[in-house]
Order: C-alpha cells, then structure tokens, then sequence
C-alpha cells in the first residue's frame, strides 16, 4: 500500500507540474523587474522562505510545496493568469505567512496533491492564503518581516 500511494505521489506531482507549467520556472534575479504575465512570489524577508501553493486545474485544486525563494528573489508560480483565485502559504524557520483556508500540506518533505484524497492522512492542514486576481494579466506577491 505505502508504495503504491508513493507511486501516486509521484504521478499526481508530474502531471501538477505539466499542468500549472512551474516545471520549467526558475527564479526571476530582479525582483523589482517588471512582470508581464502570470504570477510571481518575491521574498523580501531577511530568510529564505519555503513556498506552498494552490491552484485550480481542472476542475480540482492542486496543491504543492516546498519552493525554496531566497532572500531578495522571486519564484515564477505562473506564467499565466489562468485562473481568478490562488491559495498560498509560506514560512521561514522563524515566520509564517498563512491565512484562514485550511488546505492540506506536508511539512517534512516536497508534496503534490491532487484534489486531497490522501493528503491530510499523510500531512496536515496548513492555513493558506487567498488571492483574488480578478481579470489581471500580472500579479506579484511580496513576502515581508
């Protein structure tokens, strides 16, 4: 069974990763350079921040973690602005930024869920926060102390 759902794990992460296009995203150095499209996460705490996001791809809500944003830098999520709403939730090794939407995450290693069908019994909820991006072609979300 644990192998299976190990296996699931690794599936339901690739197709997330085709899905949301961040497979191939790296980190944007400028962070006060300007963004045409999609949405970016730029840190500008004093730590590096580890980054969850939500998003809502076909008819589910896909959720992953752990992106690693330096001090001063950002971390392309989208490169399109595909949908009007995105949950995050971020935290240093001394701050959180979290919000009311529970969602489930896993703490100790990287995770891609797909719809939660396993996620809480292996993880935990974490409090997301919602972003409403209305009809924007750009977003960029600033983390600070």
């Amino acid at each position: 069974m644990i192998s299976q759902i190990n296996i699931w794990g690794v599936l339901i992460a690739a197709v997330f990763w085709v899905l949301c296009g961040t497979a191939a995203q790296a980190d944007v150095t400028d962070p006060n350079a300007a963004l045409k499209s999609g949405w970016r996460v730029c840190n500008k705490a004093e730590r590096p921040v580890w980054l969850a996001v939500s998003i809502f791809v076909r008819g589910k809500w896909d959720t992953k973690g752990w992106i690693k944003v330096q001090s001063n830098k950002c971390h392309r999520v989208l490169s399109e602005m595909t949908n009007r709403y995105a949950y995050y939730y971020a935290e240093t090794d001394r701050i959180s930024f979290s919000g009311p939407k529970k969602l489930c995450g896993v703490r100790a290693r990287d995770f891609a869920l797909r719809g939660v069908v396993l996620g809480c019994i292996l993880g935990e909820r974490l409090g997301f926060r919602e972003l409403d991006f209305k009809d924007r072609k750009a977003w960029t979300t600033t983390l600070r102390n």
